[in-house]
């Protein structure tokens, strides 16, 4: 996969795609993935631009404007500049990560472009194991206190609720769930479907998913009046891996399979989970990110000077 560098002017250096630029770095390609201003091209094949800019799929813009978007939703805001200097400042530090990880996120976002959305979701899941140890690492080696930082590792990593699939992250994304994103909710609709279908779809995640649907206690629901499908914050990543061991795997005798015809249309199911996981991917992602900025960022004459540069 090729990062193809489509934009000729008006962002600073640092955020350029070019191969012979210093600011092709791997956190550069996510913020330029995450927010819509990036073209791939496979080997061989055309460039495809992807164009979806994730928390808000009907923002439009400039590369610039979308970029400024992206960054407001990082603490109290950051300027596309901000975000310039925050991969300068970070350009030693996790490269060979961000690179990797900006790898996954362009055969994700390929693969939705193209519609192909089994092996959209399938990348999805790559994404978060990618991110499953190293984004904890990174936010608790930012804390400004050690003490806290070391508290946070522990937290982490040890405890029988770590073990099994994306555990450590699932602990992690309950460490920095605060009150506002304990609130946030991610749908999927299928208000298209009659009851029957609905009731069934029902049954069929509390039989994949029985520990995020328990009576008093449930972080799914299914609304047969409105059909929505609602997942909590704290529920994406078991959510997500639940869907993924029912849906891969098909072994003979057990009680967590999908049958091929048991969802009403599982191009369509997967579709609106990898729209809803991106969301929450990118959420996580500039949690981090608030993290890696959280130093005093002095400006940069260049990359006033990058940006003015026609």
């Amino acid at each position: 996969m090729q990062f193809v560098e489509h934009i000729g002017n008006g962002l600073p250096e640092a955020l350029s795609l070019r191969v012979e630029s210093n600011g092709n770095t791997g956190l550069a390609r996510c913020f330029r993935l995450l927010s819509g201003t990036a073209r791939v091209q496979k080997s061989g094949g055309r460039a495809i631009h992807l164009d979806t800019f994730v928390p808000n799929p009907i923002l439009t813009g400039t590369a610039r404007d979308r970029l400024e978007a992206l960054g407001d939703k990082l603490g109290e805001g950051l300027s596309c500049d901000d975000l310039a200097e925050l991969c300068i400042l970070n350009r030693r530090r996790n490269e060979q990560f961000f690179l990797a990880l900006g790898d996954e996120l362009a055969w994700l976002l390929m693969y939705q472009k193209k519609g192909e959305h089994i092996a959209s979701f399938v990348y999805l899941y790559r994404t978060l194991e990618a991110v499953a140890f190293s984004f904890p690492m990174i936010y608790a080696t930012k804390a400004r206190d050690f003490r806290l930082s070391f508290e946070q590792i522990k937290k982490n990593f040890s405890g029988k609720e770590n073990f099994g699939e994306l555990g450590v992250f699932k602990q992690f994304v309950n460490a920095i769930s605060d009150g506002e994103l304990q609130s946030v909710v991610y749908q999927i609709d299928v208000s298209g479907l009659d009851s029957g279908r609905i009731a069934k779809l029902k049954s069929t995640l509390e039989r994949i998913c029985p520990g995020l649907m328990k009576p008093g206690r449930s972080l799914i629901s299914v609304d047969s009046d409105t059909g929505l499908v609602t997942i909590q914050f704290l529920a994406m990543p078991d959510f997500i891996v639940s869907v993924r061991n029912a849906f891969v795997h098909l072994q003979s005798g057990s009680s967590k399979n999908i049958a091929a015809n048991e969802i009403y249309d599982i191009e369509d199911f997967l579709r609106q989970i990898v729209r809803e996981g991106l969301d929450f991917f990118c959420t996580v992602f500039l949690v981090v990110c608030e993290a890696m900025a959280d130093q005093p960022i002095i400006p940069n004459p260049a990359l006033s000077a990058a940006s003015a540069r026609p």
